[in-house]
């Protein structure tokens, strides 16, 4: 009996290694995505980038326009899409009076939650309550619309993918004919192209 007492110890033990490595195996790992700011504006997540994602993104740097020295600069980051805060979707505020350069907060929301998107509204002495970022988070998409070539960025490079897909002269994978495919009508053409043009300069926010 004390020889079989040893063996069902590490039996057990052995047990229960594999028990919390399965675990660990089916935890999924969130991070930001879908990243975005206005012209002026940088907003920078920490977390591991791979591609437009960024694993386990906790805090978030905003790069602010330099403003008239004296002057207070308010940020908020909101969850969801209601742009006035409350108790339950202000995440983080801050306050910074200008010096005349430029202005950086770091973003340290009190929550993150899968499936939610955030936004980040600034407001100044001289300027109202705007919308300047915006992100996801969320376990890392196969695909994001209008980012064709995965660099975490929609811009005029995934326009002209699209244009020239179009016209068979590029090859795209899976993936990237997903997120090309904008408007969501099964078809890869200049329509989706214009759109993702529009969206690179703020004309459209969404592709919804």
């Amino acid at each position: 009996m004390k020889r079989k007492l040893p063996a069902l110890l590490l039996a057990a033990l052995l047990l229960v290694s594999l028990s919390m490595t399965a675990l660990a195996a089916d935890t999924p790992t969130n991070g930001a995505y879908n990243v975005k700011a206005e012209s002026g504006y940088t907003l920078t997540p920490d977390g591991t980038a791979d591609g437009g994602f960024y694993a386990n993104a906790s805090a978030f740097t905003l790069s602010c326009p330099a403003g008239t020295s004296g002057e207070q600069t308010l940020v908020l980051l909101l969850a969801g899409e209601n742009s006035v805060p409350t108790a339950e979707n202000l995440q983080y505020i801050d306050q910074q009076a200008s010096d005349g350069s430029s202005i950086s907060f770091t973003l340290k929301p009190k929550e993150l939650t899968a499936g939610t998107s955030y936004s980040v509204y600034l407001s100044t002495t001289s300027k109202a309550v705007t919308r300047v970022a915006s992100f996801q988070y969320g376990e890392k998409p196969a695909y994001t619309l209008g980012d064709v070539n995965n660099d975490g960025k929609i811009n005029s490079t995934d326009a002209l993918l699209v244009l020239q897909y179009a016209v068979n002269t590029v090859s795209l994978d899976s993936a990237q004919q997903m997120a090309a495919d904008v408007n969501r009508d099964g078809k890869i053409n200049s329509t989706d192209a214009l759109l993702i043009l529009q969206y690179a300069v703020n004309i459209i926010k969404t592709f919804d």
